[in-house]
């Protein structure tokens, strides 16, 4: 199962729009009493705070509730790290002072692809400077803040001395007999924000699973703004999609097989 399908995601009416302000989202899941919430708002434009700073301080949501409803705002999961371990060859991805500056930690890597937590979802800034020091687009998570402030040095202090576990080289006259493995099928997977996949296709080999993510992405590229793509069998909402990837069927073969054949 990948790390992202065991956050479930703040259930909203399907009327209202993820994306509204933090106060309109807060009164329609109910985490907050309205006039408390009215107050909150007013103070945090008064003294020039953030809204979710404002309600921290005064005890009026949890923590992980207020990381939680970002997450969803943005698009993104959430994730409790509390749950899960850290790869310490993805944490080695990031420099510990940047991942310290960033509030950020890349946790594990999801076929070849680095997840990254991030405290703060509404940072963008951050993000493109990840992506740049990473050379890739990583597949972002939100986790709480006071969760990962903890992990981050913890996750450094952990990691071993570079080179201690290296494994020595096979001799060359055993490494020339190891031959390679065959190719196996692969399969086209769609990840939407909400950490569904939906099972796209499955190909014979690697070239022929990047042809059909291609027509997949001019599919969804060439619909109008106001139209959703039909993919496998559904209506998708373009900007609910997170990634397209392309995973051999051993690896995936217990990922849910949605809208699919």
């Amino acid at each position: 199962m990948s790390l992202l399908e065991t956050s479930a995601p703040l259930a909203f009416d399907s009327s209202n729009r993820p994306d509204a302000p933090l106060g309109t989202l807060l009164f329609r899941a109910g985490l907050v009493p309205e006039d408390k919430l009215r107050q909150a708002l007013d103070d945090s434009i008064n003294e020039g705070r953030r809204l979710g700073e404002v309600l921290l301080e005064r005890g009026l949501i949890e923590e992980h509730e207020l990381a939680r409803i970002l997450a969803s705002q943005k698009g993104l999961p959430y994730l409790d790290l509390t749950e899960h371990d850290l790869d310490q060859e993805a944490v080695r991805l990031l420099p510990e002072e940047k991942a310290r500056h960033w509030g950020a930690l890349a946790i594990r890597l999801e076929e070849t692809r680095p997840v990254v937590a991030v405290s703060d979802p509404a940072d963008r800034h951050i993000f493109g400077q990840i992506s740049t020091e990473l050379g890739c687009k990583p597949r972002f998570v939100v986790a709480t803040p006071s969760v990962l402030a903890r992990l981050i040095p913890a996750a450094y202090n952990s990691l071993p001395p570079s080179g201690s576990a290296s494994v020595p080289p096979l001799p060359r006259a055993q490494a020339d007999t190891i031959a390679e493995p065959p190719e196996r099928p692969v399969d086209v997977i769609l990840l939407l924000s909400t950490g569904e996949r939906l099972h796209i296709s499955t190909t014979a080999d690697k070239p022929e699973a990047l042809a059909e993510a291609r027509r997949l992405i001019e599919t969804i590229t060439n619909v109008s703004s106001a139209a959703w793509p039909l993919v496998a069998g559904r209506y998708v909402r373009p900007d609910a999609i997170i990634s397209i990837d392309i995973v051999e069927t051993a690896a995936s073969s217990q990922a849910p097989h949605v809208g699919g054949p």
